[in-house]
């Protein structure tokens, strides 16, 4: 699961969750549980109208956490907390603009692209398919403030982000459209691998290496001929690279 953004504003809740995150077992879901109750509480004093700033912040937070829960749960309430963080992230994007105060919305843009990603390959159908759309949709809009002159390894995080959103919707859509999709994911881990080396960033670069021999496995599998062995040859030579650095 990829990794949400908390705004730095160094606050002891904000710490809660980081523990939580980290922790396994009882004590992550108490520490998760404790720190979104504290968000809910200072919401009822961080008024959207009085402290926009401070309200939008918070809910950007709590977002992040009920989606980190949701991480540990299934079924219907894993749903649930992914619906409860999808509507904090977009109760952010209320107060947070791209003219106002670009690198927060940016932030917030991604965090709601995973959380809408994560509830859309859970969903089957057209609902599943709408979710992963709006999900592509709230990527895109984060790579209109992340470039990869200012903020590198935001914007190669997102493009990671997009590609498996692409990634997913090419799988569920039949045709030439579907194969346009896949071949834009690989072009977003591709983006992403120009940040995430081997050398500096071995951890990224692996798991975006692994996402990209998916798609491309994924294209492998409608094509035929020489693309399909240009396909299955370039999956075979990233395994190996992986293979090596395991």
């Amino acid at each position: 699961m990829t990794r949400l953004r908390l705004a730095q504003y160094g606050e002891a809740t904000d710490t809660l969750t980081a523990q939580g995150t980290r922790a396994v077992g009882e004590e992550g879901h108490r520490l998760l549980a404790a720190a979104v109750q504290s968000y809910r509480s200072a919401l009822e004093i961080r008024t959207r109208e009085q402290l926009p700033q401070g309200w939008a912040k918070t809910q950007n937070s709590l977002g992040i956490t009920l989606y980190e829960q949701g991480a540990r749960m299934t079924g219907e309430e894993r749903n649930q907390l992914l619906v409860e963080a999808v509507q904090a992230f977009r109760s952010a994007l209320e107060v947070y603009s791209r003219e106002r105060t670009p690198h927060d919305w940016a932030m917030t843009q991604n965090n709601l692209g995973n959380a809408l990603s994560e509830r859309g390959t859970r969903t089957t159908g057209e609902a599943g398919n709408q979710l992963i759309a709006e999900a592509v949709q709230a990527f895109r809009s984060a790579l209109e403030i992340y470039s990869r002159e200012q903020l590198p390894q935001s914007w190669a995080a997102t493009q990671n982000n997009l590609g498996a959103a692409l990634s997913e919707q090419g799988t569920r859509t039949a045709g030439d459209a579907g194969n346009r999709l896949l071949a834009e994911a690989v072009e977003a881990y591709r983006s992403a691998l120009e940040v995430y080396r081997r050398e500096e960033l071995p951890q990224q670069w692996a798991q975006t290496q692994s996402n990209l021999r998916i798609a491309l496995g994924n294209q492998a599998e409608r094509a035929t001929g020489h693309e399909k062995e240009r396909l299955l040859a370039e999956v075979e030579q990233i395994g190996r690279a992986l293979d090596s650095f395991k």
